[in-house]
């Protein structure tokens, strides 16, 4: 799968807006989730800004490649964060049906 240059920024793909915004908050969710889910308490910032990455490179991806919508981003954010922590490859689902946080991988 092509993953997104640096010339599609965020704001190319997520304009100002409530999108952007939903974008923000469920970016900052899924790294605290993946810290709580670990028990990381005092993660350094260099591991903030890590994970943090990870999700916009795969938000610029689901955008720009496969034309998801917002809510199905950032449903899926957890799953990437969990995919690439481990080590393993994230697969992007093939799922032909998505349901808004319905809770399958």
């Amino acid at each position: 799968m092509h993953v997104i240059g640096k010339k599609e920024t965020i704001l190319s793909l997520f304009p100002p807006g409530p999108d952007l915004g939903r974008l923000t908050n469920g970016v900052t969710a899924a790294v605290h989730r993946s810290f709580e889910q670990q028990s990381m308490r005092n993660p350094t910032n260099d591991e903030v800004k890590r994970r943090f990455e990870i999700c916009v490179k795969w938000a610029l991806t689901f955008r720009g490649e496969l034309k998801w919508g917002i809510q199905r981003i950032v449903d899926e954010l957890d799953n990437v964060l969990r995919s690439e922590l481990l080590g393993t490859p994230y697969q992007v689902p093939t799922r032909q049906c998505w349901i808004p946080s319905d809770g399958a991988i």
